[in-house]
C-alpha cells in the first residue's frame, strides 16, 4: 500500500484539507471531520501529544511502516502497513512510537445525534485490516487526487462515505433507504463498467468499489434493482460477447477463448455451456 499515494496526490490532499473542502455531512448524519496525510518526509517535527481523546471517531491507515499507540489502561496498539487503527470518542489514546518511515492517512467522523441509531461502531479500540475493498478505495481517492479532473471533492468525499459505513459494526437503517431507488445511478455505471469489460474476468468486488460500495452492499442494491445477482450478470455480459465472436466464422473457438481471457479452450467451453445451456461450437451452428 505504500505506493499508492504519490507526492502529487499528498500534496492536493493537503490543499482540499487547508480549504475545509471535505468536512461535509451526508443525508444519513455522517459527518467527515477531515481527512489528511501524515507522511515521515513530510513531517519535520514529531507530534508532541499527550494523552488525549476526541468527541469524534478517528480512523488511521496505515500505508507503509508502523505506528505504536498506547491506551489509558496503558494497552498497546501497534498498526503495521495495511492495517488500521479504530478510535471511538472518549477514548483516551496517545502515539508512543512511529517507524522512522511511515505513511498514514488520517480520518475522522462523527455521527448527528438524530441518526446515530442508524449505525453501530465498536465502542471500543481495534486494529483492523485493510481489505480489498479499502485498498480498491484508497487507491481510486489517490487516482482521483492526481488527475485532478474537478471532479475530485465530490468523488472523494463519496469514497469516504463508503469508507465509514464499511467499518460500521452494523447498520440498522433500512437499506432502500440508504442505498436509494431501484433506479439508483450506481447500478447503471455499474453496468456499463462490467459491459466495457467484458472480455476479462470481472469479480463482484472490484465493481462494488467502482462505485464505492462494499461487495454486499452492491449486490443488494444490485440485485434490487436488476433482479438477479451481479455474479449472473457478469456471466451473461461475457457470453454475449463471445457470441458476437462466435458469429465471425473465420475465428476459432480457441482463439476466442483467448481473446476472453480464459485460460483455456476447455474452461471457455465449460463456462459458456453452463450459463447457455450449450457447448459454444454447437451455439455457432445455430446461427
Amino acid at each position: 500500500m505504500k505506493n499508492l499515494f504519490s507526492k502529487k496526490a499528498i500534496l492536493k490532499l493537503k490543499e482540499l484539507y487547508r480549504k475545509s473542502l471535505i468536512s461535509t455531512e451526508n443525508e444519513n448524519g455522517i459527518n467527515i471531520v477531515w481527512f489528511s496525510p501524515n507522511f515521515s518526509e513530510e513531517q519535520r517535527n514529531k507530534p508532541n501529544l499527550k494523552m488525549h481523546c476526541h468527541t469524534f471517531y478517528e480512523v488511521h491507515f496505515l500505508l507503509d511502516g508502523s505506528a505504536t499507540y498506547q491506551t489509558k489502561d496503558k494497552s498497546l496498539f501497534t498498526v503495521n502497513a495495511g492495517e488500521f487503527l479504530f478510535i471511538p470518542p472518549e477514548k483516551k489514546h496517545i502515539l508512543v512510537d512511529e517507524s522512522g518511515s511511515f505513511k498514514k492517512l488520517g480520518l475522522t467522523f462523527s455521527c448527528s445525534d438524530t441518526k446515530s441509531e442508524s449505525y453501530v461502531f465498536k465502542d471500543d479500540l481495534f486494529c483492523g485490516v485493510c481489505d480489498d475493498f479499502v485498498k480498491n478505495t484508497l487507491s481510486n481517492i489517490s487516482h482521483v487526487l492526481v488527475s485532478g479532473n474537478g471532479a475530485e471533492v465530490s468523488i472523494l468525499k463519496n469514497c469516504l462515505f463508503a469508507l465509514i459505513l464499511h467499518m460500521a459494526d452494523s447498520v440498522t437503517t433500512k437499506s432502500e433507504d440508504f442505498i436509494g431507488a431501484p433506479s439508483d445511478e450506481r447500478v447503471t455505471r455499474a453496468k456499463r463498467f462490467i459491459e466495457d469489460n467484458a472480455k476479462r474476468d470481472i469479480s463482484v468486488g472490484e465493481v462494488a468499489a467502482y462505485v464505492y460500495l462494499s461487495s454486499k452492499q452492491f449486490g443488494r442494491l444490485f440485485k434490487q434493482a436488476e433482479h438477479m445477482t451481479v455474479t449472473d450478470f457478469i456471466a451473461k455480459c461475457r457470453c454475449d460477447k463471445a457470441k458476437k465472436l462466435l458469429g465471425n466464422k473465420n475465428i476459432t473457438i480457441a482463439e476466442i477463448a483467448e481473446t476472453m481471457s480464459f485460460s483455456n479452450e476447455y474452461n471457455f467451453n465449460r463456462f459458456f455451456k453452463r450459463v447457455e445451456g450449450i457447448t459454444p461450437g454447437a451455439y455457432r451452428m445455430t446461427i
